[in-house]
This record gives structure tokens, C-alpha cells and sequence, in this order.
């Protein structure tokens, strides 16, 4: 990078995933510039998830609908889009816990019971990649 300068959480993210491997597909089909349009969308998205109610509870139940019919956030495969919108709410226990009905509680995931498609994706699509976005990103 020489003497460049990236600022923000975002932009690191977004420089790393562009300078992992193509096998990687961080950005979707390396041909598919909508896609990768779409990704940086979520990205920016999950940046600037509320950290309070209300919009916080409603920028759930938007992204708990959007995921009703996909496995990823964008794309058909695990993408730099599924992990930010991950370490959003991750980044985020305390005003989830406020914001969502408890139903069976088991830890920290229990508070997704209220929007279950969001606890599925906790739970089921993402743990493979969570210990790396975690090592990755610090959350």
C-alpha cells in the first residue's frame, strides 16, 4: 500500500476481501460487478446499523425479512456482506437483548428467538466463518 491510508472499519474490510485469493469469493463471482455492488451495499448497511431503539429493532425485522428467501445476505455464497452484517449485531448484545423478546433463553443467541430467521443465521449458516470474522475483526 505504500504510503496510502485507509480509514474506517469498512474500508479495511473491504481491502482485505479485494486482496484475498479468487477462490476466496469474498466479493461473489469475480465477473459479477453487481454483485459486488450489492456486497458493498450490506457492508455499508451493517456499518451503520442503529444502536438504539427503535430503528434498531426495525433495521432487524427488515433484515430478518430480506434473509426470509436466502441463505446469504448477498449472493449465493458466504460473502464480506454476510460476515459485517454478523459483527454488526454481534457488535450490538446490549441493545439487542433490550430490543427483542427472549423466548428460550441460551445465551447470547436466545435473543434472536424473536426474529428467527436472524437466529438461523447465527446459528446455522454462519459458524463456520464466525471464528475467523472474529480473529479478523476483534468482535
Amino acid at each position: 500500500m505504500g504510503r496510502a491510508r485507509l480509514q474506517g472499519d469498512a474500508a479495511i474490510c473491504r481491502y482485505f476481501a479485494r486482496c484475498a485469493p479468487a477462490s476466496v469469493r469474498l466479493y461473489g463471482a469475480p465477473d459479477d460487478p453487481l454483485g459486488a455492488s450489492q456486497i458493498d451495499d450490506w457492508v455499508g448497511r451493517a456499518v451503520a446499523l442503529p444502536t438504539t431503539e427503535p430503528a434498531l429493532g426495525a433495521a432487524l425485522v427488515a433484515l430478518d425479512s430480506h434473509l426470509r428467501m436466502r441463505a446469504f445476505v448477498a449472493g449465493h455464497a458466504l460473502s464480506l456482506a454476510d460476515a459485517a452484517v454478523w459483527l454488526a449485531i454481534r457488535q450490538r448484545p446490549t441493545a439487542l437483548k433490550a430490543s427483542l423478546i427472549p423466548i428460550f433463553p441460551i445465551g447470547h443467541t436466545s435473543v434472536f428467538l424473536y426474529h428467527p430467521i436472524l437466529f438461523l443465521f447465527f446459528t446455522t449458516r454462519l459458524p463456520p466463518a464466525s471464528s475467523s470474522a472474529t480473529s479478523c475483526a476483534g468482535a
